[in-house]
């Protein structure tokens, strides 16, 4: 499951005894949960309506809407809005300490940016081919392998995504890719390490088994465990989320989890018109070339 990312504002002094007295000599940093519009299936989101799916697949609401090859280029608008947000902004302290405030998108478990690595930030903001290239491929082989890919409202409260094994449906928030491109790689890595999980006990549609991945304790993932969404899970089942969060970083890992333990279904093909854009899809850069972003901390459910 992936938990909401955080937008952190870096304020820095400026350089005056009131300055100085009003930050402690320190940048001062505020942490505050990313403020989000959420956006309902049967609405009006970036690029258009999604197309309901109701009644076309077992297990699906009226709430839910199709993420089918031909709506994943108004994703990946709805992605390009995401990115644009995320990005570094600047604005001035008012006051007579006066200063800069720099905000930024800060994932979990990430440590604060230090003053010039976001000052560097500001002057090179980043870029993610890569992280546009794993979303296609996963969305590509997911779909292959017989996942049904919907936007909703997860039936867990709290939830960012959530796979739900009996009817093969994964199941994204309508306003994950406000996120950004970053956020939603990571998130669908998690997803697709629980459908691996599944595939490994031989059915899809079987309920996750750990795969054996490795699962270092850190305070960042207890203090994901210990939401209030994992409250009843069994210890099979947080030994399940273990893997997930402790591996979701890892961007090329679920891609080739699937290919090892899921079987592809006759007839499903996965492909999309944006991942026939230069620099995302497998076509253009290729699996065993993926790069991996550094480890940063969970995201995903």
């Amino acid at each position: 499951m992936i938990r909401t990312p955080h937008r952190f504002t870096w304020r820095c002094p400026a350089v005056s005894p009131e300055g100085a007295r009003r930050g402690g000599g320190a940048a001062a940093l505020a942490g505050s949960l990313l403020a989000l519009t959420p956006l309902l299936a049967s609405g009006l989101g970036p690029g258009g309506p999604w197309l309901p799916l109701a009644g076309a697949a077992p297990g699906l609401r009226p709430q839910d809407a199709a993420l089918s090859p031909s709506q994943d280029p108004q994703l990946f608008r709805q992605l390009d809005q995401g990115d644009e947000r995320g990005r570094p902004h600047v604005t001035p302290i008012p006051g007579p300490g006066g200063g800069i405030a720099i905000t930024y998108r800060k994932e979990p478990g990430e440590a604060p940016l230090t003053a010039s690595q976001l000052r560097r930030l500001v002057a090179n903001p980043p870029q993610y081919d890569r992280e546009r290239a794993v979303i296609t491929a996963l969305l590509q082989t997911l779909r292959r392998v017989g996942v049904t890919l919907v936007l909703g409202p997860p039936r867990k409260s709290g939830a960012l995504a959530e796979w739900e094994p009996k009817t093969a449906v994964l199941r994204i928030r309508p306003d994950a890719a406000n996120r950004g491109s970053r956020s939603f790689a990571r998130m669908l890595n998690h997803e697709a390490i629980h459908v691996a999980q599944s595939c490994s006990t031989g059915q899809l549609r079987a309920m996750p088994k750990p795969l054996g991945l490795p699962r270092p304790a850190s305070a960042v993932l207890d203090r994901q465990l210990s939401h209030p969404v994992y409250a009843k899970a069994s210890p099979s089942e947080r030994i399940v989320e273990q893997e997930a969060y402790a591996n979701h970083n890892q961007l090329d890992l679920s891609l080739q989890l699937l290919r090892r333990h899921c079987r592809p279904v006759a007839g499903q093909t996965g492909v999309s018109e944006s991942g026939k854009r230069a620099g995302s899809g497998p076509g253009r850069l290729p699996l065993s070339r993926l790069p991996i972003p550094a480890p940063a901390g969970p995201p995903p459910r």
